[in-house]
């Protein structure tokens, strides 16, 4: 009689044999597919072979409001302040640093990635955020990148085995931690932790500050989303951050921190000085902890007035175009020393071309078309369908310091047109669209088949003001086809001659 041990370990070695092959034609067949149904990781992998700097987010990088006129994301909006420099973008809703250190660890070594961008929500160090239901989404697209053998992961993935806690287990989690997560009690804060704060909230017919039942909700959801103090031995996130700046130091990347704007007005409105005093709290701690470590913290907390918060029955960081840009700026001047190169402070700009050939700041709606240009390969077709060229919009915060007097446009056109028929419009627009300023040039001559000109100025009246927006574009009001290319615009200011030095104080202060 044989040994036991003489029988089992051939039939081991069949099975690892056996296992080996399984994990090879699954890695080569069909992992592939896998990974491309994991829509983060599709996205990463698309930008990653020509992107100098990503920017991770969740959605306060891409949440608008319908009245925006320029509806594009934060990263967008530092794409502009560096013409020539690949940016690309990662972004999902509820994302989190745990999410982007897996992320980032999927970056290969020959990529030409040389700075990171992360969003550092407050919100996320809270235990809702932390244990939230959407956690479980987000773990089950982590399971396929985790560390051993892609058939293994696969087969964990069925039997979802990840995090995958009920709604009542998370709920019963949050809770707790607003139980136990203890509270600095002095003044102005006289609460041992934030259950407690919530409590006194329901109960106190005179507290929150704004009497009402909906502000008492909104009240008892800014404590539990942002009353607690970093625990910086145990919270997950700092955890996450610490092994983030570790491992972009390893990879040769600079890390820039970008601490979003809360809505500390609203919420001491709501409930007093103690919220935005424990808001302000945490935002030092993380500026101070990872500069230390040798990110670049931007701490944009109080950057943002309340008005601009798109949502107001439930605090998060969703802004409107005026608040995105403001983000864009900070995180822009923080990376101007990184690439002084490329660094074009839009904000500071009076002279503005769109050619069709690449992006251009400030103008809205491009449409390319390849059917025939005046130079490089692209221009934009107008016609019934299509009557307005790109719009370009500028409002009066991001060109008071320049304080502009006059405005010029010129553009080019071509196509099968009537007399009348293509128009370049200059007008000025209050925040309720009501005009204080429109004036128009107009094709005269036909030269059907050659490119013609338009130019229009106008002088700024004195009373742009801070609703007010500048708005230059192409109409078109014929039957046929035209095409525009080559726009440009110029705001003529009493600042032109003044010592950039000077300038570049005034606007970044």
């Amino acid at each position: 009689m044989k040994p036991l041990a003489a029988k089992i370990l051939p039939r081991l070695f069949i099975l690892a044999i056996i296992a080996f092959l399984l994990n090879w034609i699954y890695t080569v067949e069909f992992y592939p597919r896998d990974l491309k149904k994991i829509d983060l990781l599709d996205s990463l992998q698309k930008v990653i072979p020509q992107s100098d700097v990503i920017y991770f987010g969740e959605s306060s990088n891409f949440s608008f409001i319908y009245e925006d006129y320029d509806q594009r994301r934060i990263s967008d909006f530092i794409t502009d302040y560096f013409p020539g420099l690949q940016m690309g973008t990662v972004n999902k809703g509820a994302l989190h640093a745990g999410i982007y250190l897996r992320l980032l660890q999927q970056i290969p070594p020959e990529a030409p990635v040389k700075t990171i961008i992360i969003t550092m929500n407050l919100r996320s160090f809270s235990a809702d955020w932390i244990y939230s239901k959407l956690e479980n989404v987000l773990q089950r697209d982590m399971v396929l990148i985790s560390d051993g053998p892609p058939l293994w992961n696969r087969f964990r993935l069925g039997l979802k085995a990840y995090d995958n806690k009920t709604s009542m287990q998370r709920s019963l989690q949050v809770k707790h931690a607003l139980k136990t997560q203890a509270l600095p009690v002095d003044p102005p804060c006289n609460f041992p932790n934030a259950a407690a704060w919530i409590e006194t909230i329901k109960k106190s017919p005179t507290y929150p500050l704004i009497e009402d039942s909906v502000a008492k909700a909104l009240a008892v959801s800014f404590v539990i989303n942002y009353g607690f103090q970093i625990d910086t031995m145990d919270n997950p996130r700092i955890h996450d951050f610490d092994d983030i700046v570790k491992y972009a130091h390893q990879r040769g990347w600079q890390v820039i921190l970008n601490i979003l704007p809360e809505n500390t007005q609203l919420s001491s409105a709501l409930l007093g000085p103690c919220l935005k005093k424990l808001m302000m709290s945490n935002a030092e701690l993380l500026t101070k902890r990872y500069e230390s470590q040798g990110a670049i913290v931007v701490n944009n907390l109080e950057l943002v007035d309340s008005s601009h918060f798109s949502d107001k029955k439930w605090p998060t960081e969703h802004y409107d175009e005026y608040g995105r840009k403001m983000v864009a700026r900070q995180i822009a001047l923080s990376m101007k020393n990184l690439y002084p190169n490329y660094f074009s402070d839009v904000f500071m700009k009076s002279n503005f071309t769109c050619d069709y050939e690449t992006p251009s700041p400030f103008f809205l709606t491009l449409r390319k078309d390849s059917t025939c240009s005046r130079s490089g390969k692209f221009a934009e077709r107008l016609d019934t369908n299509n009557a307005f060229g790109a719009r370009f919009v500028r409002h009066y915060y991001e060109v008071k310091t320049l304080n502009p007097q006059k405005i010029t446009a010129s553009g080019w056109f071509t196509g099968n047109y009537q007399p009348k028929d293509v128009k370049l419009i200059i007008s000025i627009e209050d925040d309720k669209k009501q005009s204080k300023l429109w004036t128009a040039s107009v094709s005269k001559d036909m030269e059907n088949g050659k490119w013609a000109s338009l130019q229009v100025s106008a002088t700024i009246p004195e009373n742009f003001g801070p609703n007010d927006v500048i708005k230059v574009y192409f109409w078109y009001t014929g039957k046929n086809s035209v095409w525009i290319d080559d726009v440009n615009i110029t705001l003529q200011t009493e600042n032109l001659n003044t010592e950039s030095d000077t300038i570049s104080s005034l606007i970044e202060n």
